[in-house]
């Protein structure tokens, strides 16, 4: 039984752990109760009570459903605490999997992959991407359809542009690790309350998270004033709002961005048009910034022709207050109606220095993927963390609480230390009452 299998390591170390425990007993220890330490453990059930609770502690949460069917006593050593077995981690094996199968456990669809071993022409520059296999395989062709990582950060799935490719199941790999391969996320979800989140994960090599560790973020949108914006600046605090010039756009309109403006030869008679060609001139420069900055990651993550620039943006106030965060949008705005894509949480969580929400956020907004980006310290895709469900009720429950004092109290420079110290209160406060 593949449960059983999985558990042979555990019987091994458990026999290690007994020895250990019998060395070191006192004296007035109850012998009759425990294993003799010259005898040799075969079974679970030889264990005393400590020793088992022990190996209890050691298996992996994704292993516990199959401890607690494999022996009565171990299931016992775990005293009533609940068991959460990912759905996902049944795709570590076939054998694994069939027995989820048996068991009644849930279709895993859609889960992460990382494809490899793609030989067509066609087909071969998919290797190494991480892509979400939709549904099972073809009943025809024995394949999965698997929609790839486009590269520009892009997590909505469905989408018209997005690549979707059939290959056989041997050439995925499924991401199920915790912390190495899958990083977890929050969706704030649209509903008449909007108040809806649900826990996601993503692939830590997916391009969402290399966008913001190759991109240094700007200060362009922080409503304070020019002396402030600079301070953050300097400090590397700031918000990658590139949605303007960029969201939606693919690599090569991308490399089209700067069409050449008129002369402002030829125009000095009229003062209006000197003016309309001298902003050009600046919104060419600008976007040739842009493009001089994204050459980085486009060397990185190379992106797909069709892959498009994900609308992303970083909280205001958290981002200022030391809290690298991203809130993606996952649709178009107001493509569903303004009225169906309330969403309350995105509101509060888009929150200014000053406690206002602009005007993009407060209606209109569709599904929000949020998830934490490189800390400005290193920039590297490993630093990224979860964000749980009860990390992001921490954050709103905070916003809540302070977005109404930031009216009369915004944050500046001058007090930037005592609203981050605020946080940092709030914030063991929640986890240590958790």
């Amino acid at each position: 039984m593949p449960a059983r299998r999985a558990l042979s390591g555990y019987l091994k170390m458990a026999a290690h752990l007994d020895g250990g425990l019998s060395d070191s007993m006192s004296s007035n220890c109850d012998l009759s109760e425990r294993v003799v330490h010259s005898e040799r453990v075969v079974h679970l059930e030889q264990l005393p009570a400590d020793a088992l609770g022990a190996v209890w502690g050691a298996v992996d949460h994704d292993d516990a459903f199959a401890a607690s069917l494999v022996c009565s006593k171990l299931n016992a050593a775990r005293a009533g605490v609940p068991i959460r077995t990912r759905i996902c981690s049944s795709l570590r094996s076939s054998s694994l999997r069939q027995w989820a199968d048996a068991h009644g456990c849930p279709p895993p669809y859609p889960y992460w992959v990382e494809l490899h071993g793609l030989r067509a022409a066609s087909a071969a520059l998919y290797n190494g991407r991480c892509g979400l296999v939709l549904q099972p395989p073809n009943s025809v062709s024995g394949r999965v359809p698997v929609e790839v990582d486009g590269g520009l950060g892009e997590c909505a799935t469905g989408r018209r542009d997005a690549v979707r490719i059939l290959v056989k199941p041997a050439n995925t790999r499924p991401l199920t690790e915790l912390g190495s391969e899958l990083i977890l996320a929050v969706r704030l979800l649209t509903s008449p309350g909007g108040w809806s989140r649900r826990q996601v994960s993503l692939p830590r090599d997916h391009s969402c998270f290399l966008r913001e560790a190759v991109l240094l973020p700007n200060n362009s949108t922080l409503s304070q004033s020019e002396q402030t914006t600079l301070w953050l600046q300097k400090k590397g605090f700031g918000i990658n709002v590139r949605n303007g010039q960029l969201s939606g756009k693919t690599v090569a309109d991308m490399r089209t961005i700067s069409a050449l403006t008129p002369s402002v030869l030829g125009n000095t008679g009229n003062p209006d048009q000197v003016l309309a060609t001298l902003s050009a001139m600046r919104e060419r420069a600008q976007r040739e910034a842009y493009r001089e900055q994204l050459q980085p990651l486009l060397t990185q993550s190379q992106p797909l022709p069709s892959a498009r620039w994900a609308n992303v943006e970083r909280p205001q106030l958290m981002t200022v207050l030391g809290v690298p965060l991203a809130a993606q949008r996952l649709e178009a705005r107001s493509s569903r109606g303004r009225g169906g894509m309330g969403n309350h949480l995105a509101s509060i969580l888009m929150a200014d220095t000053d406690g206002s929400t602009g005007e993009d956020w407060r209606g209109g907004v569709g599904e929000v993927l949020v998830y934490r980006c490189p800390t400005p310290s290193t920039g590297a895709v490993t630093s990224v963390d979860h964000l749980t469900g009860f990390d992001m009720e921490i954050v709103i429950s905070f916003l809540e609480n302070v977005r109404g004092h930031l009216s009369e109290d915004p944050v500046t420079p001058d007090n930037l230390n005592e609203h981050r110290q605020r946080w940092k209160s709030y914030e063991y406060n929640r986890q240590k009452d958790a």
